[in-house]
């Protein structure tokens, strides 16, 4: 909800939109936890987590509880099979390609080495590798290649690391925070699909 009203109500002139979010999510914590006036002193209440839940789940309070480490665990798990299953579809990619185009992506992607590395190894001009690389990653992106890596293009593209800031808003049309976000739901819509059937 806090997330809601915040988006509702963001003025981009006025401040970025992690600070205006924060402001609602203190004020949704503030309601829920019955301290909405300044004045007004919370009321505390103590539950055992022993109780049995009221609602349509059987089980205790404790039995709803969130366990962290689980939750961490089956996002590494989820995370390790997609990407798994991520270099095995681009090596699959990679294969259609020459030879020599391949290893310069497998070196510039997997191993993270520069143009000028590249260059300096084969003995060739940085300009003959960055030709080489573009000739590679045109192929990689039509074809076969391009219907084969398109269930991963979002993650290959993924503006997770990018900018939180208003230029970030104004160019990607929202902030990583937003992205982060739209990402847990999608998430969490596809984990309920897949536990429902």
């Amino acid at each position: 909800m806090a997330l809601v009203d915040a988006v509702e109500t963001f003025d981009p002139e006025r401040a970025e939109f992690t600070t205006h979010l924060s402001y609602y999510v203190r004020r949704r914590f503030s309601e829920v936890m019955g301290n909405r006036g300044a004045k007004k002193r919370p009321e505390i209440y103590a539950i055992s987590l022993d109780e049995p839940f009221d609602g349509d789940t059987a089980g205790t309070r404790a039995d709803m509880l969130t366990d962290p480490r689980a939750v961490e665990a089956f996002d590494n798990l989820v995370e390790s099979v997609h990407n798994t299953q991520l270099h095995a579809a681009l090596d699959t990619c990679l294969a259609t390609v020459e030879k020599d185009h391949a290893d310069i992506l497998r070196a510039r992607y997997y191993q993270g080495k520069t143009l000028k590395a590249l260059a300096a190894e084969s003995g060739k001009a940085v300009a003959n590798i960055r030709q080489q690389e573009s000739k590679a990653l045109q192929s990689m992106r039509t074809g076969k290649n391009a219907s084969r890596l398109k269930e991963y293009r979002e993650h290959i593209t993924s503006r997770s690391y990018r900018h939180s800031s208003f230029s970030a808003f104004q160019s990607a049309g929202g902030s990583s925070v937003e992205w982060a976000v739209e990402k847990l739901e999608d998430w969490r819509e596809y984990w309920l699909q897949e536990t429902s059937e």
